[in-house]
Parts: structure tokens; sequence; C-alpha cells
């Protein structure tokens, strides 16, 4: 969901800025994109300046989920954060975001601007 979701705000990315984007190793990335194009959501291509780097862009299949699966995410999101003040929301991704089992991530998620509407 993550790396859609990536693409839904930037398709046509190169599969590096996509796991950097998401925040996963190059190698997990991979293996989801395979999967991801496997299903027929996404596309691989060469870039035309570049033949070593992997062009990723989104399916119209895969554009036709966004507005079905956005709300479902928020839905859930909403019943997770139920009774979680936005400090507290802010503190736990902020420990998550330390701790040493997670890779650095750009803050870009649903549930924390979710929680920030909350408030």
């Amino acid at each position: 969901m993550a790396i859609l979701r990536v693409l839904w705000k930037r398709d046509g990315v190169t599969q590096r800025e996509l796991c950097r984007e998401v925040g996963i190793a190059e190698a997990t990335g991979v293996k989801g994109i395979a999967s991801l194009n496997a299903a027929g959501f996404v596309k691989r291509t060469n870039d035309a300046h570049d033949k070593r780097k992997m062009i990723i862009t989104l399916t119209p299949q895969a554009r036709e989920l966004e507005p079905k699966l956005i709300p479902m995410v928020v839905e859930i999101n909403e019943q997770a954060l139920k009774g979680i003040t936005k400090k507290d929301a802010d503190m736990c991704e902020k420990c998550w975001n330390k701790s040493t089992l997670t890779s650095p991530r750009k803050t870009n998620n649903r549930a924390t601007n979710h929680a920030d509407q909350l408030g």
C-alpha cells in the first residue's frame, strides 16, 4: 500500500527514489514492485536517459483503486486513533521514527495527518 500511496502522489519515479520515499531497502522494494507489476498495478520501464535506472509508473487499474482504498485507510486510522490525543500520536510517531528497528522515513503518513485533524 505504501508504494501505491507514494505513486499516487508522484508517479513515474525511479525504483531507488520510490524505495527511499517509502523507507524500505531496495531489495524489499524490488519484491514489492514485482508483486505490484504481476498484479497489473505498476509498469517498470527503463529510463530513456540512463538504461540502468528503472522508472515505476501506475497503471490505470491502480489509479482506479485510490478513491476506493483511501477512505478505507482513513476509517482504519480513525478507529486506531480513537481516544488518542494528537500529542500522544505525535510522541508515538517520534519514538517509532527513532527506533533502531525502522529506517528513517519521511513523515507523511495518513494516521498522523488524521491525528492532526482530531486535535
